[in-house]
């Protein structure tokens, strides 16, 4: 039996998050495709290169194998659309940044399922592993994918998956036969073993052997450094006038993109590439966890087409395809008479992804209207596992709410599974959209909360405890305990997300509840004079001024992603 074959997973047709194929296309005198092949050339333990592509395209076309140091294989399969296909498109989309994260969890690995191309290979070289990366990786580290090799190959039958935490990108993950069979029988997902599962709790696996320990620069850069969505296409080409991109190492490249970062806010790359818009301040509850309880919000609804107008101007702004959307914002987007038409616009737009807040106070047939509009992610705020908790803190006008609500979680996981899995209605699009439940963290929410994760996790793939928050001083601190980190730095927020209330007023993040540090207003501004606005508040966090600015003087949100 030889042993780990590397395999570079080429789709002509469409990336991993859906978006055109930019394998082919040129990046410093060479082919994204090309530059790939050269550094996995470099890959030490490796038995020999295969190009795992669809069948009836000639991918030899895209790279000059004379070029290359060792010789390269093909292996053409049917498709590379699976089940799961929509399902993690749709997460990974919402972290393109991180290596894991995003609804379910999931990893940048997942991005290169299925995993049965990958198991013929296996087969056909009678091969004991696999390397596998995307050929619109051409910034990947040899060094990097050499050490996860040699760990694996240290302990082969212990250490069947062996990785590091490494920006998407940066490094493939290394896996053994025997797993790889596993997963195939399982139509297993990679995150599956990466992340937490009440019904298989372990220990998180980066802290075992089978994560590779790298730099702390390079592990904490946030940059999907993968060629295919429209940032990452323009921060490459950014680093190919920088650095010398067919040898630079992978704390190189994260030196330089740190550069890029401080130096250039005209890129792309510091638009905003999160919008939250707010239908309507309103929700159908008032109880002491919500905003609603502690502070007299006088705005009306936003009207459709000022709606739609906004997102048509910011889905051009962030470039094609790359624009993520929340309905929500403070309000139950749901309230909103015109809701469905208002994400039906902007998916014709052109947006990536669609999320919409909720607290789903509604009947079955309101609900599944959802199941027929083009949105991704149904976020909902359901605070609780017990009708006591939930009267609590939301203080419904019906006593029974909990109950209701959580039938309503329910009709539509059966609804959107039976449609799925009705004769005619498979394809690729299994757990979409994800439904999620989730929960503000406070001293009255905390005994629901272990049952409350568990439950949801098992029952939707995803859960989330989230930090009560206060609107920088607007609502009273509920809080158990202090989430923020002990040393203060630049809010993740700012230049990544941007929250227009229902007015058309551009806050200045997603605590500013009331605009009370107004950047601009979105019915009449450009998207990039408001992207220009955020520049000060971007430059006083840079240089630990936060201090200067009303808001984020008192804040203790500045630490989430």
């Amino acid at each position: 039996m030889s042993g780990v074959i590397a395999m570079v997973r080429v789709d002509t047709q469409r990336g991993a998050l859906g978006r055109p194929s930019r394998a082919g296309r040129g990046l410093g005198g060479a082919s994204v495709l090309s530059r790939t092949l050269h550094r996995m050339a470099r890959v030490p333990h490796v038995s020999r290169m295969v190009l795992v592509h669809e069948k009836g395209v000639d991918v030899s076309t895209l790279y000059d194998a004379a070029a290359l140091d060792r010789p390269v294989e093909h292996h053409a399969v049917e498709s590379f659309l699976h089940p799961l296909t929509q399902m993690v498109r749709t997460s990974r989309l919402w972290a393109p940044g991180a290596w894991r994260g995003g609804p379910g969890t999931l990893c940048c690995y997942d991005e290169l399922l299925p995993v049965e191309p990958y198991a013929q290979v296996l087969d056909r070289f009678d091969a004991s592993g696999a390397l596998l990366v995307g050929g619109d990786w051409p910034l990947v580290d040899p060094g990097l994918c050499g050490q996860i090799i040699a760990r694996h190959l240290e302990h082969p039958e212990a250490m069947q998956m062996t990785f590091t935490q490494a920006p998407p990108g940066l490094c493939g993950i290394c896996l053994g036969r025997e797993l790889i069979d596993q997963l195939v029988d399982k139509l297993g997902l990679l995150s599956n073993l990466l992340a937490y599962v009440p019904s298989r709790p372990q220990a998180d696996p980066i802290g075992k052997d089978v994560c590779c320990q790298i730099p702390p620069e390079v592990r904490s850069c946030a940059r999907r450094l993968i060629y295919d969505n429209p940032r990452s296409v323009e921060l490459i080409d950014h680093l190919a006038t920088q650095i010398d991109i067919a040898d630079a190492d992978a704390s190189t490249v994260v030196h330089a993109v740190r550069d890029i970062e401080a130096a250039h806010d005209d890129l792309l790359l510091h638009r905003p590439g999160q919008l939250t818009l707010e239908l309507t301040p309103a929700r159908p509850v008032r109880g002491p966890i919500t905003p609603q309880a502690h502070v007299a919000i006088d705005r009306d609804p936003i009207d459709a087409d000022t709606a739609i107008d906004i997102i048509h101007r910011f889905a051009a702004n962030a470039g094609a395809g790359d624009l993520l959307l929340t309905l929500g914002g403070i309000g139950d987007a749901l309230l909103h008479p015109q809701w469905d038409r208002i994400a039906a616009a902007a998916h014709e737009a052109g947006v990536a992804s669609i999320c919409i807040e909720t607290d789903l106070h509604l009947d079955r047939d309101l609900a599944l209207r959802l199941l027929n509009a083009p949105i991704d992610i149904v976020s909902i705020r359901l605070n609780a596992d017990s009708p006591e908790v939930y009267n609590a803190v939301m203080q419904p006008t019906d006593q029974h709410a909990f109950e209701q609500v959580v039938a309503r979680i329910e009709d539509l996981l059966n609804e959107r599974n039976r449609r799925w899995q009705e004769p005619g209605g498979g394809g690729d699009d299994a757990g979409v959209p994800w439904i999620i439940p989730r929960l503000v963290k406070t001293a009255h929410t905390l005994p629901d909360m272990e049952n409350f994760f568990n439950r949801w996790v098992h029952y939707c793939r995803h859960a989330v405890i989230e930090p009560a928050t206060t609107g920088c001083g607007l609502m009273p601190e509920q809080s158990p305990v202090r989430m923020a980190p002990p040393r203060r730095r630049p809010c993740a927020q700012l230049g990544r997300r941007l929250t227009v209330l229902s007015d058309g007023c551009v806050a200045q993040c997603d605590q500013d509840w009331l605009g009370r540090a107004r950047l601009g207003d979105a019915r009449t501004d450009t998207p990039m004079q408001i992207a220009t606005s955020i520049t000060p508040v971007r430059a006083a966090h840079a240089d630990s001024r936060w201090d200067e600015l009303d808001l984020c003087a008192n804040c203790h949100e500045w630490h989430r992603p």
